[in-house]
């Protein structure tokens, strides 16, 4: 029997109307767990029989991968040990240098792949359910909120550790002795602004999750 066109398209294919019905029913169903802010919350047991709705999961599987995958990496990673580094000889600060920027990498590997999933989402919601979008352009604008305030905190970071290549002092009970006041006011301050930016990634960060 002939169906009439759905005008949905996913993944370069259009759906029928018995998929985009079928797909609505699955995507409610995956939704109904769904936490506020949570968008990994989402019941990916499931069992999917439409393009449209199988494709809605594998994004939210994609996002619950990542996540599990950078608290992974973020277990194996000691910051602390490693903000401690910096301070120390020019062997142990290139290390610790070497240690952020992987982590760093990871970090926005994995910020960028939630943002690519949320995109996928908010396409195939656009499609069948716009007013269900709010939620999805609410994680989307938290999620580059996250990214900006986790690159300040990298550039804020790296500009301390220059700042200390550049700068021969010595470590006394965990703290930065340098010679000149000037270089003492110059480090507090690169020192405060590395703080300023942290905490308001982790502000972010965990308004997120909220």
């Amino acid at each position: 029997m002939f169906e009439s066109r759905s005008g949905v398209v996913i993944d370069g294919k259009e759906l029928t109307r018995t998929q985009v019905r079928a797909g609505k029913r699955e995507i409610t169903a995956m939704t109904a767990t769904v936490k506020p802010g949570d968008i990994t919350s989402f019941d990916t047991s499931v069992t999917t029989t439409s393009p449209m709705s199988a494709s809605f999961k594998q994004s939210i599987q994609e996002l619950k991968d990542a996540e599990a995958k950078m608290e992974k990496d973020s277990d194996a990673f000691d910051i602390e040990t490693a903000m401690s580094n910096i301070l120390l000889d020019k062997a142990k600060r290139d290390k610790a240098r070497q240690q952020f920027e992987a982590f760093d990498k990871v970090t926005f590997a994995y910020i960028d792949s939630e943002i690519k999933s949320i995109a996928n989402l908010s396409d195939i919601v656009q499609k069948v359910e716009p007013g269900s979008m709010s939620l999805f352009l609410q994680v989307a604008s938290r999620l580059r909120t996250i990214r900006a305030g986790y690159e300040n905190t990298r550039n804020a970071r790296t500009k301390l550790i220059d700042f200390l290549e550049k700068n021969p002092h010595t470590t006394t009970g965990g703290l930065a002795v340098f010679d000149t006041d000037s270089q003492v006011k110059a480090y507090n301050a690169l020192s405060d602004q590395f703080v300023k930016v942290s905490d308001e990634f982790v502000k972010a960060s965990q308004t997120s999750a909220n």
